[in-house]
């Protein structure tokens, strides 16, 4: 054991364990280039540098009169369920949940119903995109002699072929005017 120090101090092991060092950083390189050379293929080393992607930024569209007529028809008859058969073309696969078109027309529907009258209704483009779109639904509910609220759902819209269809309806918020209540 006491002949360890003396043997790694000879110019004999000196000489071995420069040349195993050696060896291994050309092993190394070749390693590298190698990579390099098989990832980035007749471009070498320009080329192998980390790409990164950007996550893509859909384009964004104006929403169209049928997306939008889309949506007032759904409002006016699947929500109040009313003439569900005029909501059945409206209708996306959410909506419809695999059923078939005389249990939609049975009025058990995925949609939040609302069966106050309706004052006024507006529309607000949350986003639109060539497939997709979501439109915010604010409604003035009540009468004469009902508190009067005002409602926010979004309406998820989707484009199937070349037909504009509600496929998910969600209510939001509701809000009752202090002066109400």
């Amino acid at each position: 054991m006491t002949n360890l120090p003396i043997a790694l101090k000879s110019r004999r092991t000196s000489h071995w364990f420069l040349g195993l060092g050696a060896l291994i950083l050309v092993a190394g390189i070749v390693a590298v280039l190698i990579v390099v050379f098989t990832r980035s293929g007749s471009e070498g080393l320009s080329k192998a540098r980390l790409h990164i992607k950007k996550p893509g930024v859909e384009k964004t569209i104006p929403v169209s009169k049928q997306a939008r007529n889309a949506v007032k028809i759904f409002l006016q008859t699947a929500v109040p369920r009313r003439n569900l058969a005029a909501a059945w073309p409206v209708a996306g696969p959410q909506i419809r949940q695999g059923m078939s078109r005389a249990q939609f027309l049975s009025g058990n529907i995925a949609v939040v119903p609302e069966f106050r009258p309706i004052l006024k209704a507006t529309f607000k483009t949350e986003y639109s995109h060539p497939k997709d779109a979501l439109i915010q639904v604010g409604l003035i509910l009540g009468g004469p002699k009902k508190k009067i609220q005002v409602a926010l759902y979004n309406a998820t819209l989707v484009k199937i072929g070349t037909h504009w269809l509600v496929n998910d309806w969600q209510l939001f918020q509701v809000y009752t005017p202090q002066a109400n209540q």
